[in-house]
């Protein structure tokens, strides 16, 4: 019923049932496709009552009661990781410094295209995106070929320097990985950054782990 109401509305995007008065909310998005400063968007997120948050790519949507809600938008973000700058803590090997992460390739066979670092207790990835974006996920691709169980405890930052301390918490991995799979990590809000850096933070040892990251993608405005 709600979808067929949807269809005959030429404004509606979407709906949303209401189980307080039982009653079908067609939604209208509203979008503004002109390109924002950070400091309009901050302004834009304080008018979403999310002012506690950092700025954030924000869209207003208005109800069919006349009421409105604001949800974050997932549009207009790109992977700004590609070919940037990298640090890595150690490499393995001479061929498999930070830049594979983010060479734009995701191996299908072997470990050939990824980042490795050497035995190390913390070992991490520092990705340096030039200058300050507005993040709202990223992302990252197994190994294809084996050690699945390199993946755990591996946490995200974002932060205008590289010191570890001073950057922001924008999710951690600590579920059992699969071969070849890319995961997807959302930040609870969009986090303002030029450095992106992942490390692994609990577990393990000085001579168990490793981090190996084949791709990785961060999505910023």
């Amino acid at each position: 019923m709600c979808l067929r109401r949807c269809k005959l509305n030429s404004d509606c995007q979407s709906v949303r049932f209401n189980r307080e008065n039982l009653q079908c909310e067609l939604l209208k998005i509203r979008y503004d496709n002109e390109e924002k400063t950070p400091e309009e968007l901050k302004n834009m997120s304080k008018v979403c009552n999310t002012d506690k948050l950092t700025p954030c790519n924000m869209q207003s949507v208005e109800l069919s009661s006349g009421k409105s809600v604001c949800i974050r938008k997932h549009q207009g973000y790109s992977n700004v990781a590609l070919n940037k700058v990298t640090q890595q803590s150690s490499n393995h090997y001479r061929y498999t410094t930070g830049h594979y992460a983010v060479d734009g390739y995701q191996p299908t066979t072997g470990s050939g295209e990824c980042s490795h670092s050497a035995y190390e207790l913390s070992p991490s990835l520092t990705i340096d995106l030039g200058h300050s974006y507005i993040i709202d996920w990223v992302s990252f691709y197994t190994r294809p070929d084996c050690c699945e169980y390199l993946y755990h405890d591996l946490q995200i930052r974002i932060g205008e320097t590289t010191n570890w301390e001073d950057m922001t918490i924008c999710g951690i991995f600590d579920k059992a990985a699969e071969l070849g799979k890319t995961y997807g990590i959302q930040c609870p809000t969009c986090l303002v950054g030029q450095y992106v850096t992942f490390k692994i933070v609990e577990g393990g040892t000085a001579t168990s782990n490793q981090l190996s990251l084949c791709e990785v993608s961060v999505f910023g405005m």
